[in-house]
């Protein structure tokens, strides 16, 4: 997930909760910690985007997902509606801006409308059972 920061900074983070809403309007959700230290941006700016990683960008994900103080140093980004930062190279990016924000125990539910999106053919990066893992076909599970 990236924004910006009040002072223009890219800012982001590696989800660990994402879905789908609903089709018409297209909407989805994510959850972020009540202790980020990202919260108050993603409360703040209403405009973020959901980048899904692809397999080859498992490096992303655990730079995101680390406490380190450049998460984007090196990296080619893109501008987005509203100005959000976007990554290169990912399966599929969505551009959104906050619908409704609600409480949910230690999290905070961000609820967002979609106003643009791409993708690509590439495989997805996934996270199952606490690890990486690949897309397998299932016609291609017994080779």
């Amino acid at each position: 997930m990236t924004t910006r920061g009040p002072d223009g900074a890219p800012v982001g983070v590696t989800a660990n909760s994402f879905n789908s809403v609903s089709l018409d309007p297209p909407m989805v959700l994510w959850s972020l910690a009540k202790s980020a230290r990202c919260r108050a941006t993603f409360s703040a700016n209403r405009a973020w985007a959901v980048h899904v990683l692809a397999a080859a960008q498992q490096s992303l994900s655990e730079r995101f997902a680390s406490r380190i103080a450049d998460k984007f140093e090196g990296l080619e980004l893109e501008e987005g509606a509203g100005g959000v930062p976007l990554i290169s190279g990912c399966v599929a990016r969505l551009q959104c801006r906050t619908a409704s924000e609600f409480a949910g125990g230690d999290h905070i539910i961000l609820l967002g409308e979609v106003i643009a999106f791409d993708r690509t053919d590439a495989m997805p990066l996934l996270f199952h059972r606490g690890e990486y893992a690949l897309v397998v076909r299932k016609g291609d599970a017994g080779r």
